[in-house]
């Protein structure tokens, strides 16, 4: 008696079948991760709430504190008492790294802002540590800003507004 001989490989039916599985869990994954822009919304807002907190320190501490910015990221620096500008440390206000593929720029009517690509050198620069914006010990800041987080998909801005309030804005 003859055995049937046994096929051997997939269907077309099958193959379309796991091809379309494949590409609706692809979709859903890619679906379901957050947008670029939102690191960067996200990056500005907890920069707006340590710029908040830096604001309440300098009126408790009766000190100015500032804010320095480089192309890696941005910290936080304050006055001491021989006027002189120094990294500040405190647990609330730690240094922020923008991310990768991602510009910055800083506009302020009183000037206008080069941002360098790394932070001064210490031992070359007689103010290493000189902020580009700070807030005085009343909890004013020094003048009106925007800091923008630019990528191939847009911007987002924080900026102080009119009524010296920090905000955030998208363009692009």
């Amino acid at each position: 008696m003859a055995v049937p001989a046994r096929h051997s490989g997939f269907t077309i039916i099958e193959i379309i079948l796991v091809t379309a599985l494949v590409a609706i869990a692809s979709a859903a994954v890619v679906l379901s991760l957050p947008p670029r822009d939102a690191a960067n919304q996200d990056l500005l807002e907890t920069l707006r709430v340590r710029l908040t907190n830096a604001q309440a320190l300098s009126l408790r501490r009766a000190e100015t504190i500032g804010f320095q910015i480089s192309d890696l990221g941005g910290r936080f620096v304050r006055l001491d008492e021989s006027y002189q500008w120094a990294v500040l440390v405190h647990p609330l206000l730690t240094e922020l790294e923008w991310p990768e593929g991602v510009s910055v720029a800083l506009q302020s009517p009183e000037q206008f802002a080069l941002i360098a690509p790394d932070y001064p050198d210490p031992d070359t620069d007689p103010a290493p540590y000189t902020p580009h914006f700070y807030t005085q010990p009343g909890g004013v800041w020094s003048s009106r800003f925007a800091l923008g987080l630019h990528t191939d998909t847009g911007s987002h801005w924080l900026r102080l507004d009119d009524a010296a309030e920090l905000v955030l804005d998208r363009d692009g």
